[in-house]
């Protein structure tokens, strides 16, 4: 940031005030920065786990919330007698909006556990330099490669190690984190970085609710973890049903009651 100021914006004010002669050399000003352009910069997306896989999972863990959450709207009107083709999904934006608190409960629910521990932990390691063995999983932070290079930039750069030292003392790095692995250097090859994440614009622009949690897990940051339980299957093709069993939708009248109900009725009022 002090090179930026010395060598960017520095230079900038003394134009500016040089060609608006309106202005005092002491002219105060404010430096906004906008950063989110540098944000969405291929570079930078290297330095977010968030970028690299967690979003993509975290979405269809949301997804699929959500397409359960539609087929429970389903199932409680059905019980109540309402035709399958009279049912209506809600499209009132404060019940959908509450409606999603639950989707992002279980998010942070699942990442709480060993499997989602598993899986942010890949996606850190997944945040490389291109064509080196530079990661930012825990294994690669704390090793000795690490801990040599830090030593080596800091002896070229007197500045700021004296600033350093000056600030918080002289230690080592394994001793700077509370807790150090085995020390050794991660021996993982590189893993390719993944693909930016979809935008908005494009992200409804098929239903992919179907596809396994675990499968969207692999292809994303190339692990296995257990599969994500849901209370919804999927049987053929784009067709959904609860994990209570298949519904037979020709079992029903038009009122929405069973047939053998129906039977079981007239059989008691004949009685």
């Amino acid at each position: 940031m002090k090179e930026w100021v010395r060598n960017v914006l520095a230079p900038w004010r003394a134009k500016f005030l040089q060609a608006h002669q309106e202005y005092d050399e002491d002219q105060l000003m404010i430096g906004y920065i906008d950063l989110y352009p540098v944000h969405t910069g291929e570079d930078f997306r290297i330095f977010q786990p968030a970028d690299v896989g967690l979003q993509r999972v975290g979405k269809h863990i949301l997804h699929q919330d959500s397409l359960d959450y539609l087929v429970d709207c389903f199932k409680a009107q059905s019980k109540k007698g309402v035709a399958p083709k009279d049912v209506k999904f809600p499209s009132s934006l404060p019940i959908l909006r509450n409606a999603t608190v639950r989707g992002l409960v279980k998010m942070y629910d699942y990442f709480q556990t060993p499997e989602g521990r598993k899986i942010v932990q890949q996606a850190w390691r997944k945040c490389e330099v291109p064509g080196t063995d530079w990661n930012l999983s825990a294994e690669c932070l704390t090793g000795k490669s690490s801990d040599k290079a830090l030593r080596e930039y800091l002896r070229e750069d007197s500045t700021l190690a004296t600033e350093i030292a000056n600030r918080c003392g002289t230690t080592h790095l394994d001793q700077v984190l509370l807790t150090s692995p085995s020390g050794q250097a991660s021996d993982n090859s590189p893993l390719p970085n993944a693909a930016p994440e979809e935008s908005f614009a494009d992200f409804d622009s098929h239903d992919d609710s179907d596809v396994p949690f675990n499968a969207v897990v692999r292809d994303a940051l190339g692990i296995d973890v257990a599969t994500l339980s849901h209370g919804t299957t999927f049987v053929g093709s784009r067709t959904a049903q609860t994990e209570e069993g298949a519904e037979d939708i020709w079992a029903y009248t038009d009122s929405g009651i069973r047939w053998d109900e129906v039977e079981e009725l007239e059989t008691t009022e004949d009685a």
